[in-house]
């Protein structure tokens, strides 16, 4: 998931040729986000957002044959409170908020797990030892097409590409439900705002293309690319509706930690695997010289 966000981001790079853009930009996992403003503080005020540029799909999985349809599974966990048991891929991830937000929207009563990643929580849940989970999609989808899981709804305001045939969360049983993680591009405050509209434009120029786009709804993105003024509305609304379910849910999360030195070292690595030279990257002034 982490390489298909990476791969993503510097396809739309290298077709616009921006090669001071790592120097610049930050890619941010939007309800991370929400939640280090919500439970840090906010800490915001030295960057400002670009572009949405994607929306990672969540789909509620369970066991083949345990539910016939969403709404089956919807009328059982309101007739059998605390019975069933869902997972999570960790604390703070969209996965719980997802669950916590169904929880508050049905009245509903579970009780959640909460794993070291998804493939742990996606391998117990095959296994029978928990019931449902909010997966994201890109980890859930390839056992859902081999049968290994079964995908009862989505957690985006419409049905995706990926999945035509599985109804939303909020046309099934949860009018207005919508739970799902997504990414944002920053700059620091005071970048001139003419860099910052044209890295925005850069952006949603490379995530328009046919092929980038038919890359990311096989494995369940969504691309809708923004501008700053979008951006900024955007977040103002999740922050709104996830400080909102963290505060009435009195929500505590793990503290984040950093990414260890050798994870990034190997994202380095297939990043220049993949052709783009980060040294290039670094010494090159041709953004902020005006040249494409």
């Amino acid at each position: 998931m982490l390489w298909d966000s990476v791969r993503l981001a510097f396809t739309a790079i290298i077709r616009n040729k921006l090669r001071s853009f790592l120097t610049v930009l930050g890619v941010v996992i939007g309800v991370a986000a929400v939640i280090a403003m919500v439970t840090v503080g906010e800490g915001s005020s030295a960057q400002v957002q670009a572009s949405v540029e994607r929306l990672g799909t969540n789909v509620l999985v369970v066991r083949p044959g345990r539910f016939a349809n969403v709404q089956e599974f919807d009328r059982f966990m309101k007739a059998n409170p605390g019975r069933l048991t869902g997972a999570t891929g960790g604390s703070g991830t969209p996965h719980q908020l997802a669950a916590e937000l169904y929880r508050t929207a049905s009245g509903t009563q579970f009780e959640l797990v909460s794993y070291r990643g998804t493939a742990l929580a996606l391998t117990d849940l095959r296994a029978g030892t928990v019931d449902f989970m909010f997966a994201d999609m890109p980890a859930a989808l390839g056992q859902i097409r081999q049968g290994g899981l079964q995908a009862l709804a989505v957690n985006t305001t419409q049905r995706v590409p990926a999945l035509p045939d599985i109804p939303t969360m909020a046309e099934s049983v949860a009018p207005g439900f919508d739970a799902n993680s997504w990414v944002m591009w920053w700059v620091p405050a005071a970048t001139p705002d003419p860099i910052a509209r044209r890295l925005a434009a850069a952006a949603q120029h490379g995530l328009a293309q046919p092929d980038v786009r038919a890359r990311a709804a096989e494995v369940g993105f969504i691309l809708p690319g923004s501008d700053m003024e979008g951006a900024v509305r955007h977040m103002r609304s999740e922050t709104e509706k996830w400080s909102t379910l963290i505060r009435a849910r009195g929500l505590r999360f793990d503290p984040a930690r950093p990414v260890p030195e050798a994870v990034l070292h190997r994202c380095l690595r297939r990043i220049e695997a993949s052709g783009v030279n980060l040294q290039q990257f670094a010494a090159s002034d041709e953004l902020w010289s005006g040249k494409k």
